[in-house]
């Protein structure tokens, strides 16, 4: 074969190649797990802009759920303390995505979380402040030395919660919109919710049905 074909087959040959390479690199759909694990991600690291992108309820920011809920009259530094404490322990979740099921635009995908118990905790923290709280009610105390005393008594343990022993598997629903998979808005009390949160939500509904009894 003369140089001047083996030239022209070599180029061809390029050619080709590069077009196959170039169709590989077309931009792919991420899947439905794909953007569960970028939904938590963002979750974990408080990241409104990546939120705002893959989630139908837009921006999750825990820090001002958290401080909406002081009461101005008694909030201090004891209660930014025990902010702080409760939000690093929150988000210091793990978390696995797995079954992937997709109809349509519509999918789900399973996530097993492991955290800390937090549901217990706050249940040790009801029973300590039920009691030393009722005696410094009974004495006569303040508000601001009461609120102080359930600060300290929530911060302590809270600290105790130096293992991860919560599990459970909960499920996302996601849909597609715009050629993107979007998890779809969640409850406030929702088990997804209930197992970030080790079981808190419902401890707090079994308080409510007891006092509600």
């Amino acid at each position: 074969m003369r140089k001047k074909n083996m030239r022209i087959v070599l180029v061809l040959t390029l050619t080709a190649l590069l077009a196959l390479m170039m169709a590989g690199c077309g931009k792919q759909e991420v899947t439905p797990r794909q953007t569960a694990d970028r939904f938590l991600d963002a979750l974990q690291s408080q990241d409104e802009d990546v939120l705002k992108k893959v989630y139908a309820g837009g921006s999750v920011n825990l820090k001002e759920s958290l401080q909406g809920q002081k009461d101005d009259a008694g909030a201090d530094e004891i209660e930014d303390e025990t902010i702080k404490l409760l939000m690093d322990k929150l988000l210091d979740f793990s978390y696995r995505t797995s079954d992937e099921k997709i109809d349509g635009d519509k999918a789900t995908v399973k996530v097993k979380i492991t955290t800390y118990s937090f549901g217990n905790a706050f249940r040790d923290f009801v029973t300590d402040y039920m009691s030393q709280g009722m005696s410094l009610a009974m004495s006569g105390a303040s508000e601001e030395k009461l609120s102080k005393l359930a600060n300290t008594l929530l911060q302590k343990h809270l600290k105790k919660l130096t293992k991860k022993d919560f599990e459970k598997t909960v499920t996302l629903s996601l849909k597609r919109k715009d050629g993107q998979w979007i998890v779809q808005k969640l409850d406030k009390d929702s088990a997804f919710v209930d197992a970030v949160c080790g079981g808190l939500i419902t401890t707090f509904t079994q308080y409510a049905n007891q006092l509600g009894q």
